[in-house]
């Protein structure tokens, strides 16, 4: 995690960088995103298997295993699209010679780029993403309407994912 210090956000420390200094962010955070994505794709798989509905939320508190796995997935989620807007995104700007700012700028010119589909759908996953995080679930039902729009959202972090991914490969080719 070394690498963290070089890729803030103080431009001048970037721009003395060497080319391979610069490529070594992106390469380390391509690499953290395949074991993100393996684990989101697995949880997710486990917990469609099981055709999650209200007597399944409302079931957390006799069946462990079916609590945990959502804490499981939550968790995955959250870090997966933490990682692509708040690590990676920011990195491969920087690395393409984009400025990097803050996130809603980051995200419209990733949008412009074609790395991300829709900065609205990117920030309504953003608050679901917080809502399932910070527990704001009035009901079970709520917290199964969030459970199900994460999961058919999952693709989205996905495509993201595997969009950046070909431009970090071109870049570190």
């Amino acid at each position: 995690m070394y690498f963290l210090g070089f890729f803030g956000k103080s431009e001048k420390r970037y721009a003395g960088m060497s080319e391979a200094w610069k490529f070594r962010g992106v390469e380390f955070w391509d690499e953290n995103m395949i074991f993100s994505e393996t684990w989101v794709k697995k949880t997710s798989a486990r917990i469609r298997a099981q055709k999650p509905d209200l007597a399944w939320i409302v079931s957390f508190d006799e069946n462990e295993n079916r609590g945990e796995m959502m804490e499981a997935f939550v968790s995955r989620y959250s870090r997966l699209q933490d990682t692509i807007g708040n690590k990676l995104l920011p990195v491969l700007l920087r690395a393409t010679l984009e400025p990097s700012g803050t996130q809603l700028d980051n995200l419209s010119r990733a949008e412009k780029l074609g790395w991300v589909d829709s900065v609205e759908r990117w920030i309504a996953l953003r608050e679901l993403r917080n809502r399932l995080v910070h527990e704001y679930m009035e009901s079970p039902e709520d917290l199964l309407d969030a459970l199900n729009e994460a999961l058919e959202s999952v693709d989205v972090l996905l495509d993201t994912r595997t969009r950046m991914a070909g431009v970090a490969r071109t870049l570190l080719t």
